[in-house]
């Protein structure tokens, strides 16, 4: 017993130490606006309509968010096992999130035979706190489940490369094909890595020559053109927004706020690699001159992914901090590799007389080393936790209609009225109908004489005391029930 505790502790502490940030409070806040609403809008009438091929949204098919619908289907699914709410809607990112930290400590046991370089890499993921923030892996959108099939269709090349088992070829398409389900090209941003590091390896004409490469490769493409030309047919005018939303116009051109190149560069610097930027050179630098030639390779091959991705996403015309999602884990991996040379040459310091008293000191390394970036996660996960934050008082009306889901028919005869994009409204009233409670969304300026509505926003409230006669019904913190009796 005592052996089989001592050879698992390392795996339940870690797991522990995983699961607390990505878990804890992940279903408090309301479903964020934009992405992640626009998401949950899809899965909520996918699950209502039983179409699983055209995702909707308001009854229409969505021709905004074109993306491929694997994470619909997998947050729809979810929904209907564990209900229609925050829970079940980000569970399957955390679970991505969950499955790529075991694929680093997998790769990192078959390869190194150590549990501890695979272990170091995941607290290095799991401090770095664009992952874990906004958009990350905590949050229902793309990006958690598209890093892991990245990872994982990586390491598979990996594996391929070192020891040729063509099973190893046929993961990597698995999951190449999984990512592009997910979030499409965003899932191919790797290839020109995979052709350099095939060159470096004096490989890319012995694939070539590979009949499993061309299997494999058909496999992807049966799969990823049938889905596009499929939907293309049920949806006509899918594919042009596609080239529009994903491939040529969000790549070439502008549709947001300029960025400059270094936008990548010094997010990481200042905020989602703080703790572990300057580390990045450092660990290049020692996992190329290290002896160990399997670290060599994990290193020039993590590096090779995440510069080439890197670069690759610098020279869009968008950029937003959640496209590096994926080369984090390559970065987790350079990183790790200073880390665990200095952990193992601290194990093997002193002689056997000394070995009891110092063979705390590497453990002691890697909790000073730790301690404060992962401190820091638990604190950026409660950050959001106060409703009367600035950020949460922009989610007044969701906290309000998430509430009233407890007693829908309290609504019944309601209008919302909101200003701005706001989908994440729109799905808890969605939500609110499904219950039974008569409410929906209106337009704030063209009331009439007896309606009753719902209303936050100050710009909205002033519009109302300025042009109607009415009388207020009842208040919740800011949310404001309000009964029209006429124009003034």
């Amino acid at each position: 017993m005592k052996s089989i505790l001592k050879k698992y502790l390392g795996y339940f502490i870690l797991a522990i130490l995983v699961i607390t940030p990505l878990f804890l409070y992940i279903d408090v806040i309301p479903i964020r606006n934009y992405d992640e609403s626009r998401n949950a809008m899809n899965a909520f009438e996918m699950l209502k309509n039983g179409n699983w091929l055209v995702t909707y949204f308001e009854g229409k098919p969505d021709m905004w968010n074109t993306k491929p619908p694997l994470l619909i289907w997998i947050q729809t699914i979810s929904f209907s096992l564990f209900g229609v709410n925050e829970f079940a809607f980000r569970l399957p990112s955390a679970l991505a999130a969950v499955g790529t930290c075991a694929a680093l400590v997998y790769i990192s046991e078959k390869y190194l035979r150590s549990f501890w370089y695979g272990a170091i890499a995941v607290l290095v993921l799991i401090t770095m706190g664009g992952y874990m923030g906004y958009h990350g892996a905590r949050f229902g959108e793309f990006d958690a489940l598209l890093t892991m099939f990245t990872t994982l269709s990586g390491l598979s090349f990996f594996a391929f490369i070192q020891n040729k088992k063509r099973k190893y070829l046929y993961f990597f398409f698995i999951f190449l094909t999984l990512g592009c389900l997910t979030k499409g090209v965003a899932g191919l941003l790797f290839a020109p890595a995979y052709v350099v590091y095939l060159i470096y390896k004096k490989e890319f004409i012995s694939l070539l020559k590979n009949k499993h490469f061309y299997f494999g490769l058909g496999i992807f493409i049966l799969i990823i053109g049938g889905f596009y030309l499929l939907r293309e047919l049920y949806n006509p005018g899918y594919l042009e927004a596609v080239w529009n939303n994903e491939l040529g116009g969000r790549y070439a051109s502008k549709l947001q706020k300029s960025r400059p190149h270094i936008f990548y560069f010094e997010r990481f610097r200042d905020l989602d690699m703080k703790y572990w930027f300057l580390w990045i050179p450092c660990g290049i630098v020692a996992g190329m001159l290290t002896k160990n030639r399997m670290l060599q390779n994990f290193t020039i091959f993590s590096s090779i992914m995440a510069v080439s991705h890197f670069l690759i996403i610098s020279l869009s015309k968008n950029k937003l901090h959640w496209y590096a999602f994926p080369e984090v884990p390559y970065f987790a991996l350079i990183v790790a590799t200073l880390i665990y040379l200095i952990f193992r040459l601290l194990i093997n310091v002193g002689d056997e007389r000394q070995k009891k008293i110092i063979k705390l000191v590497p453990y002691g390394f890697i909790l000073f080393l730790f301690l404060s970036p992962y401190t820091q996660i638990l604190k950026d996960v409660k950050r959001n936790l106060n409703e009367d934050s600035p950020t949460e008082r922009n989610y007044q009306m969701s906290y309000y209609l998430r509430e009233a889901s407890e007693k829908p028919e309290e609504l019944n005869g309601y209008k919302v009225l909101i200003k701005g994009y706001r989908p994440e409204t729109k799905f808890y009233i969605a939500k609110l109908k499904d219950q039974g409670a008569d409410i929906e969304q209106k337009d704030w300026k063209k009331l009439k004489s007896g309606d009753k509505v719902l209303t936050y926003q100050k710009e909205i409230k002033n519009y109302l005391a300025e042009n109607y006669k009415m009388s207020t019904l009842g208040e919740s913190k800011n949310v404001v029930k309000y009964k029209i009796h006429g124009p003034k």
